[in-house]
């Protein structure tokens, strides 16, 4: 099973892709989080939201405290991961491969045309 974060917008109907592999950034999840935080930068944790009530089977549980999704400001997202991608570019850290790079990149294009529209997001999590 592999893991892999995806943008989801507050919007169903854009008129540009919005996807984005995510998996080799989730790959490389613990080191990058710790990189942002030496960094000074918020984490993907911070733009994560999820509605946890679809893994409550799999998780056998009947409820989970607040499960309404918060969403994020596309412009901030966009400025978070320029700031992210400079900080790599300089400190050229072990984990930051190339496919992570792309990955990154592409989570930036995305926001920036979300952005464009005035779209909101959020990270979510594909198990």
């Amino acid at each position: 099973m592999s893991v892999a974060y995806f943008i989801v917008l507050d919007v169903d109907d854009v008129e540009f892709d919005t996807f984005v592999n995510g998996k080799h950034v989730a790959a490389v999840f613990e080191e990058l989080s710790a990189f942002c935080r030496l960094k000074g930068l918020k984490t993907m944790e911070d733009f994560l939201s999820q509605d946890v009530s679809e893994f409550l089977d799999e998780l056998e549980l009947d409820e989970f405290g607040d499960s309404t999704p918060e969403w994020f400001a596309a412009a901030h997202g966009v400025d978070w991961l320029q700031q992210l991608l400079q900080e790599i570019e300089v400190a050229k850290p072990d984990f930051a491969s190339k496919a992570v790079i792309a990955d990154l990149n592409e989570y930036r294009r995305v926001l920036k045309h979300a952005s464009d529209i005035g779209a909101q997001w959020h990270f979510e999590l594909d198990f």
